[in-house]
């Protein structure tokens, strides 16, 4: 009963016209390229790139600088920490993170991405004062967990140091047998308590999946939706994580990603009949706005179509009785073949033999 108040709480503002995004990736494509013009377009304020990774088994990764130059004064670097490093003095833990961050200094800004436990705030507060000393001028945020809000006093001073912090409502989490990125209690009450406490500070909201022993792992979008629609009305940053790419299966396209934060997200899955050079009927598939997840869909013949011959491509699988194949969607955008077949009966792409049924669609 308690979030019957979320839409009514008022934070402090930070720009929302348009969401953000989080460039994860390692290497400048064409498809990141395509990516960022496609968010930049939509007015995206600020592109936090991933500048570089202190890892557990204590390599310091540098990644170079990527970004094309007309992008210059929307990027922010995060230069990620593992939890191993948390037994490092701050003052040395700062001078590593320096080095990474130097290739990127024109920037003016950097974020840290830390997940530090809830036990380790007063580390992570010290290590965002180094860096402050050391960086005066430049604007610092810091990435923080759900965790970190219940301790209201370490944690505030945590968000003081910071010109603003980032909300990570998300989080690859076993509960009870069952893997999630977004739980809606943890969320809702997380953001409850950032507003209550009056600091400035963004939201990170999840618009990836994963594939865990052939279960795709994604994040409640109408929750995310839920979340962008409160955050546009009260002026709240959102970034999303992570920009989406073409042929990223564990994303959808920016443009789609755009959409939702609009709430006018409408995905769509389409199929087509395809003639190949030996006769046989291909049947096609292209999506609009999931991710690469395995789906059953419901397959009704027209009574009496008679099938000389048939079988599946790319790994799809049909049912004994011809009634269902289950296939796993191809990435936003593209199209690939799942089934052929063979007729006599009269056949063509306006007049097809089939209705395909069950999967789906995300409203607004």
């Amino acid at each position: 009963m308690r979030f019957k108040w979320f839409f009514f709480l008022f934070p402090l503002l930070l720009h929302a016209e348009a969401p953000e995004f989080y460039v994860w990736q390692r290497k400048y494509t064409p498809e990141v390229e395509s990516g960022i013009i496609e968010a930049n377009k939509s007015g995206c304020p600020k592109f936090y790139f991933i500048a570089g990774e202190l890892e557990n088994d204590g390599r310091c990764v540098a990644i170079t600088p990527m970004y094309p130059k007309w992008l210059k004064g929307k990027v922010t670097p995060v230069i990620r920490v593992h939890i191993k490093h948390l037994s490092t003095p701050t003052a040395n833990l700062a001078q590593q993170i320096l080095k990474l961050y130097s290739p990127w200094q024109k920037c003016r800004s950097l974020q840290i991405d830390l997940d530090a436990p809830e036990s380790k705030i007063s580390y992570y507060t010290a290590l965002m004062k180094e860096l402050r000393k050391l960086l005066p001028d430049m604007e610092l945020s810091a990435t923080v967990l759900p965790c970190h809000l219940r301790h209201k006093k370490e944690f505030l001073q945590l968000a003081e140091v910071c010109n603003f912090y980032v909300l990570q409502i998300h989080g690859l989490e076993k509960r009870s047998g069952k893997w999630s990125i977004l739980d809606r209690n943890t969320a809702l009450n997380a953001i409850i308590r950032a507003v209550n406490y009056k600091q400035r500070f963004k939201i990170a909201a999840p618009l990836y999946a994963h594939n865990i022993d052939g279960i795709t792992v994604k994040p409640d979008l109408k929750l995310v939706s839920l979340i962008c629609r409160f955050a546009r009305q009260k002026n709240i940053g959102v970034i999303f994580f992570r920009l989406g790419v073409l042929r990223d299966g564990e994303t959808f396209a920016a443009s789609r990603q755009i959409d939702l934060w609009h709430n006018r997200y409408e995905p769509e899955i389409r199929h087509y009949w395809e003639v190949a050079d030996d006769g046989a009927w291909h049947l096609c598939i292209r999506q609009f706005g999931y991710f690469s997840e395995k789906i059953t869909l419901q397959l009704k013949w027209n009574a009496g179509f008679h099938i000389s011959d048939l079988d599946t491509f790319n790994g799809a699988k049909l049912s004994f009785d011809r009634r269902s194949l289950t296939l796993t969607l191809p990435p936003d955008g593209e199209k690939r073949a799942f089934l052929w077949l063979r007729s006599s009966a009269p056949f063509d792409e306006a007049n097809s033999p089939l209705t395909i049924t069950g999967k789906e669609i995300i409203v607004k």
